[in-house]
């Protein structure tokens, strides 16, 4: 669902002629812009051609009317948005997301775009929300493994 720096189709090698903004503008039919994958039960909708207005057309209805296809065909809809913070893309997609996963990049994700994050679960404007934390450096923060008994602590924000 990144409609404005769309990496997907690269990783995957897919076609992106036709996809996701096709069908949001009324141009394709949902089934049109579906893709299988060289992976077992994979399909990817790719962005098709960057538009000029993503948020208004996330807005839209069409939005909604894909999700409740996509519901009825697919067990599992896994979504990659733009990060939170730079445009509102993603939350415009939270109502219709089960739950949200952030990745947080250690010393590379920007303090601001995280503030943003927790500004909007304090407002309750998003539910469900599970962090990743990825690429941090055990050795620097002191962190050790060894065989043994261990325990976690963690918080949640309400």
């Amino acid at each position: 669902f990144d409609l404005r720096r769309p990496t997907v189709s690269k990783l995957f090698g897919l076609n992106r002629n036709e996809g996701l903004s096709n069908y949001l503008s009324g141009g394709s039919d949902l089934q049109e812009v579906i893709q299988e994958t060289n992976i077992t039960n994979l399909s990817i909708i790719t962005t098709g051609p960057i538009p000029p207005n993503p948020s208004e057309l996330i807005a839209s209805n069409n939005t909604k009317n894909m999700f409740d296809q996509l519901r009825k065909e697919f067990d599992y809809i896994i979504l990659d948005t733009p990060p939170i913070g730079i445009v509102s893309d993603a939350l415009l997609l939270e109502k219709y997301v089960d739950k949200s996963i952030f990745i947080i990049r250690h010393n590379y994700s920007k303090k601001r775009m995280i503030s943003h994050l927790f500004s909007n679960l304090e407002k309750k404007n998003m539910r469900n929300i599970n962090l990743v934390i990825n690429d941090i450096n055990l050795k620097r923060t002191g962190y050790q493994y060894s065989h043994g008994y261990g325990y976690g602590y963690g918080y949640e924000y309400r």
